[in-house]
């Protein structure tokens, strides 16, 4: 367990733990706006660019709820330092790449170490903190982390314009490293009891279940979804899932305990959250290059403009947090999400002559809905499991955000290829990117238009449970 000195210096410790989910914010956030330089840097189109992004994600989401599990049995802090080095490394080799195969593989490395900060620095902080204060832990955790967010497009579009691309992972290092030297100060080792078996051919299924359906969505986008080597990923990883799933219910100490799921609580509220996070990868992944070839910007304005969501994550989480340890998690989500389908419709009218402020206000409700969905949704997940399994709910929280998001890089970067590709009539090799800027634009229509519904679908399923919850409200069985 937690020694107790985790809780008499608890905000040291989520500033420890918060620092590194900044850094790994900052670097999504900064990767990002470098794509169309890089593109340009390297001479390749958008389906191979978005590689950089994809391999971080794939990297990441394979391996985040063997990570929780692996950190509740040897401990939180071990694994939540070697990730930081193996992070860190991982940016040093990413801005030293020569060719975007090697960036590739060395974003493969720095997912690999950012899953293990994103996912144990979450169970850090619920251990440290008691019920009542979870939602206002969270919700500070959050803020910095969007804070990572609304810096990262900044600073990746000053130092792509004033220096090079390179220089968006060199700046990683030095303050890695710092942030390091303080995580190994202030969180306290924790001693899980008793000794535990690790679950290797649960390990083995769900790595390579979620490696498979992720290849899918990504390599579907070339090669057609209907394709039989795309088919044969996904029934694979279906067979790979079904085996987990068998393993899990028959092994004493499994990966992921099924029982957790017993509650409706944990699921829908990952099931929303994935939901949510497919959406908002599409303006990540697609708004530079509407920004910048579309709009005209320069990758230090689109930098600025695209700071609007996270902007308003910073300022909206922590009150979400407070609200939601007041009034209780589902209400403030439910208002987040209404906010949140607002905000989809709004982007929809984006057009080839949009001022800078026109953009800002569509994507304001954006911003201020997730800001208002993310922490209660996060305090909701993180309290439905007994403490000592907090390091697999934060695996668990932290898989689905990020597999979420190659999902909707794959799935809407696809929609708005082959939407592009319709209307343009273009039956040779097809660049979006490339497009006249009333084709990119009339396919990103169609990508918010697809997103309207997955939110729509997300608050009804929220609202739903809300009435089942009516009279006999679930709290944390901690």
């Amino acid at each position: 367990m937690i020694k107790d000195s985790i809780r008499e210096y608890k905000w040291l410790a989520l500033i420890a733990s918060s620092l590194g989910a900044l850094l790994s914010a900052l670097m999504y956030g900064a990767v990002n706006v470098a794509l169309p330089s890089l593109a340009k840097t390297f001479e390749v189109d958008f389906n191979l660019v978005q590689w950089v992004m994809l391999s971080f994600l794939l990297a990441s989401v394979t391996v985040l709820p063997i990570m929780g599990r692996w950190a509740d049995m040897v401990g939180k802090k071990k694994l939540f330092l070697l990730g930081y080095g193996v992070f860190i490394a991982g940016s040093l080799l990413c801005g030293l790449a020569s060719n975007v195969g090697l960036l590739v593989v060395f974003r493969i490395i720095q997912g690999l170490g950012s899953a293990s900060v994103t996912a144990l620095g979450l169970g850090i902080i619920t251990e440290a903190f008691p019920r009542h204060e979870r939602g206002r832990a969270l919700g500070f955790n959050a803020a910095i982390m969007s804070s990572g967010i609304v810096i990262g497009p900044s600073l990746g579009g000053l130092l792509v314009d004033v220096f090079t691309w390179r220089w968006v992972f060199f700046i990683v290092v030095p303050l890695g490293l710092l942030g390091l030297i303080f995580a190994q100060r202030f969180i306290a080792p924790d001693r899980p009891a008793g000794k535990q078996s690790f679950d290797f051919l649960g390990a083995v299924s769900l790595f390579g279940a979620l490696l498979l359906w992720s290849l899918g969505l990504t390599l579907g986008q070339d090669f057609g979804f209907t394709s039989t080597f795309i088919v044969s990923l996904f029934v694979t990883g279906s067979l790979a899932m079904a085996a987990f799933l068998i393993i899990e219910l028959f092994t004493k100490e499994p990966i992921v305990d099924l029982r957790l799921f017993r509650k409706p609580v944990l699921g829908i509220n990952l099931g929303v959250a994935f939901l949510t996070f497919i959406a908002i990868s599409a303006a990540v992944l697609m708004m530079p290059f509407y920004l910048e070839n579309v709009l005209g910007h320069n990758p230090r304005n689109v930098g600025l403009l695209m700071s609007v969501i996270p902007i308003f994550l910073v300022i909206v989480t922590p009150i979400a947090g407070l609200a939601s340890d007041k009034f209780g998690e589902l209400p403030i989500s439910l208002i987040g999400l209404t906010i949140l389908l607002f905000g989809y419709f709004s982007v929809n009218t984006l057009s080839e002559n949009t001022t800078a402020v026109g953009y800002l206000l569509r994507f304001l409700p954006i911003g201020l809905g997730m800001g208002f969905y993310q922490t209660p949704n996060s305090s909701a997940i993180m309290g439905s499991v007994p403490r000592h399994q907090s390091g697999l709910a934060g695996g668990l929280l932290a898989m689905t955000r990020t597999l979420g998001s190659s999902t909707g890089i794959a799935v809407l970067g696809t929609v708005w290829v082959a939407r592009g590709n319709a209307r343009a009539n273009s039956e040779i090799h097809f660049n979006v990117t490339e497009a006249s800027a009333s084709i990119q634009v009339a396919g990103l229509h169609d990508v918010f238009r697809v997103i309207q519904v997955m939110i729509g679908i997300a608050l009804v399923v929220s609202l739903l449970l809300a009435i089942n919850n009516r009279g006999n409200k679930e709290g944390p069985q901690n």
